[in-house]
């Protein structure tokens, strides 16, 4: 009878594997009748619910194996993962933890997921030291936790770690999978080393065999950064082949640049299809709509979509907010870019409940594009001398309708971007709202970094030093 329930069960699997999921769930079910505790049946029809995007019947499973073996991880590793997917973090985290305890650092994974969580969430110590932890547990027999680490430190700016720990993973991977070069690939793009993502993301389409699209679509960025529109558009076109329309990045990414090309008609029809891709997500073809209408200068019709867009997202609308403030201050004058920006400080700024991405998204409150090719890339935390920086701050300019201060702090970022050299940057600048100490932006810089709005350089910035 037990010889008879095993062979059902891999029957089961091996309709799973060929993804034959209600055949397979059939024969789960059947066993699960005679044995309603059947751990190993129980978790494998959760898994086969998660497969089929079923994240409630899912949970379900997972709960139920659960409940009839508390001190079993594997579940909980799982319940975990969908938590995380939900927004769930406290639950995710507890699941993590209680796998830690049950697991005693036998397997590597629940350090690992939890890792990840505390990286997502901007718990950056707490995310290495899970990661180092997992990898000491694996002894390097498997190439994830490296990655994650270096996808951490890239988090970080820090570049050099993060390189070091991509290639330790490609080393114990040996190129069976494209991952880490995947990873590195895009590294090297943010670095400005545009010749090295290209070597890395082309071996990974060789590894990879087409199978999957992900490396074109960073093949395309790298050639968008060198203006090699035709490359660009080949590389995109291809992942749509691939991709056979079950994710909008590709068509996404043709929008803009047909855009930017002023082949608005092609872009149109791109953001048409993307919406009929991903009908739950028209935040990002409201947004590009509404820039497309300020570039055939249908300004009625661009802020109708951005305030749109920012009804449909009202909790993830900064580059809406941001557009429809420039669009106003068109219309408006000044007052409305101001009052916008000031909506971004109250809810997305310095001490909101955005604390884990304020960095990002204060670099985002830039009010205007003079960094739109070469910008600062900061390399260490500018918030722990933000404090001392604004009550040492010196004389302030004027620059787009805020003031602005300069202050020294040696080595704190490079110059990155499509057009910057990677030179070290030694200052922070600072903008504010006028005659206020409500923070707009901040970001790293050259002694002299800021343009007027036709490029002429400000020569006679005030500059303040101040000790580290």
């Amino acid at each position: 009878m037990y010889n008879k329930r095993i062979a059902t069960f891999d029957e089961a699997m091996k309709l799973s594997k060929e993804r034959k999921f209600r055949e397979a769930e059939k024969i789960l079910l059947e066993l699960l009748a005679n044995n309603e505790k059947d751990k190993y049946v129980l978790f494998q029809l959760g898994k086969m619910r998660l497969k089929q995007r079923d994240k409630e019947g899912a949970k379900s499973y997972f709960k139920k194996c659960i409940e009839y073996f508390p001190d079993n991880s594997y579940p909980r590793l799982e319940l975990g993962k969908i938590y995380v997917r939900e927004g769930n973090i406290q639950g995710a985290e507890e699941e993590f933890l209680e796998c830690i305890r049950i697991d005693r650092d036998r397997t590597p994974h629940a350090r690992m997921e939890l890792g990840k969580l505390y990286s997502m969430i901007g718990r950056f110590n707490e995310a290495e030291y899970q990661f180092k932890a997992s990898i000491d547990i694996d002894k390097d027999r498997t190439p994830h936790a490296r990655m994650e680490l270096g996808k951490l430190y890239e988090k970080q700016s820090k570049f050099k770690e993060a390189e070091e720990e991509f290639a330790e993973s490609i080393k114990i991977d040996k190129d069976r999978t494209p991952h880490a070069r995947l990873e590195r690939g895009k590294l090297y793009r943010k670095m400005g080393k545009y010749k090295e993502a290209e070597n890395d993301l082309w071996k990974c389409v060789e590894i990879d065999g087409n199978r999957t699209p992900h490396a074109r679509l960073e093949l395309a960025k790298v050639y968008l950064k060198e203006a090699r529109f035709k490359d660009a558009e080949k590389q995109l076109l291809k992942y749509i082949e691939i991709d056979k329309d079950k994710t909008p990045h590709a068509r996404q990414e043709l929008a803009i640049m047909y855009r930017k090309q002023g082949r608005y008609e092609e872009a149109k029809q791109q953001i048409e299809i993307c919406l009929r891709i991903d009908k739950n997500n028209k935040q990002y073809a409201l947004l590009e709509l509404g820039r497309l209408d300020v570039a055939q200068d249908d300004l009625e019709s661009a802020e109708k979509h951005f305030r749109e867009c920012i009804k449909t997202s009202e909790y993830n609308s900064v580059h809406a907010r941001l557009e429809l403030g420039k669009l106003l201050a068109l219309k408006d004058g000044n007052d409305s870019l101001i009052e916008t920006y000031q909506y971004l400080i109250d809810n997305v700024g310095y001490n909101s409940y955005y604390e884990k991405n304020k960095l990002k998204l204060m670099q985002k409150c830039r009010i205007n594009d003079f960094n739109k090719r070469i910008h600062g890339v900061l390399k260490k935390d500018s918030f722990e001398v933000l404090d001392k920086a604004i009550e040492n701050r010196g004389k302030k300019q004027k620059a787009c309708m805020l003031d602005l201060y300069c202050i020294n702090v040696p080595d704190c970022g490079y110059e990155g971007g499509s057009g910057g050299d990677g030179h070290t940057l030694d200052y922070i600048t600072l903008l504010t709202l006028p005659n206020t100490d409500k923070l707009m932006g901040i970001f790293p810089s050259d002694k002299i970094c800021l343009t007027k709005e036709k490029g002429e350089k400000i020569n006679n910035m005030g500059v303040e030093d101040f000790e580290k």
